[in-house]
């Protein structure tokens, strides 16, 4: 029997892990990036997931936006990503420049 595990906060941009067991073994496990902000105040994450024809089609919709993409499902090899910000996401984005400042 396979499984898909999910793993998310829904209160933080966490991003996603999916896994895959297959038999009782870990097939693959992958990391669907976060959209990388720095919101300090309340956070919204959803995700969604359907297989469908080999595919996994994940979408994770936050307040700073969502992103979709497409895996293989055998191998949770990266088909496309796409990515949608909110309109408040470039006010809280992360700055990598910001900490080596410090």
């Amino acid at each position: 029997m396979d499984r898909l595990y999910i793993r998310y906060s829904p209160l933080a941009d966490s991003g996603v892990e999916l896994e895959r067991v297959t038999h009782g073994q870990v097939a693959w496990r992958i990391y669907a990036d976060s959209m990388k902000t720095n919101f300090h105040t309340e956070y919204d994450h959803e995700v969604f997931l359907r297989v469908e024809g080999g595919i996994v089609f994940l979408a994770s919709e936050g307040s700073a936006g969502t992103f979709e993409e497409e895996r293989r499902v055998d191998t949770g090899e990266l088909i496309t990503r796409t990515v949608s910000r909110s309109a408040y996401f470039e006010e809280f984005m992360w700055d990598p420049h910001e900490e080596e400042a410090d």
